[in-house]
C-alpha cells in the first residue's frame, strides 16, 4: 500500500505493507474506534474477514488507486493498493 501526499512545497511517499495495515490488531483497533459511529455492532470475526478480503484484493489489484483526493489549492493525497 502506497500513500502519496503532494502540495506545492511538500512531497511525501509512504510505503506500508498491506499485511501490517490490515491485520488482526488493526481490525480490533478499527472496531473500537468506529463503535460509536455505527448503530449496529460489527463483530471481531466480521472485521477480520473484511481485512482478509482487503489484503487479498490488494495482492490481486496491486497499484490500483483506493483513494484520490485533490483540493482546489493544488494539494493531492493518493492511496494505492
Amino acid at each position: 500500500m502506497k500513500i502519496v501526499i503532494k502540495s506545492e512545497s511538500f512531497h511525501m511517499k509512504l510505503v506500508v505493507p498491506s499485511a501490517l495495515a490490515f491485520n488482526r490488531c488493526m481490525a480490533w483497533l478499527w472496531k473500537k474506534l468506529l463503535r460509536k459511529e455505527f448503530s449496529e455492532e460489527i463483530s471481531g470475526k466480521e472485521w477480520r474477514k473484511l481485512f482478509r478480503t482487503v489484503r487479498k484484493t490488494a495482492r490481486r489489484y496491486r497499484g490500483m488507486p483506493l483513494v484520490e483526493v485533490e483540493e482546489k489549492s493544488g494539494d493531492h493525497v493518493y492511496i494505492f493498493f
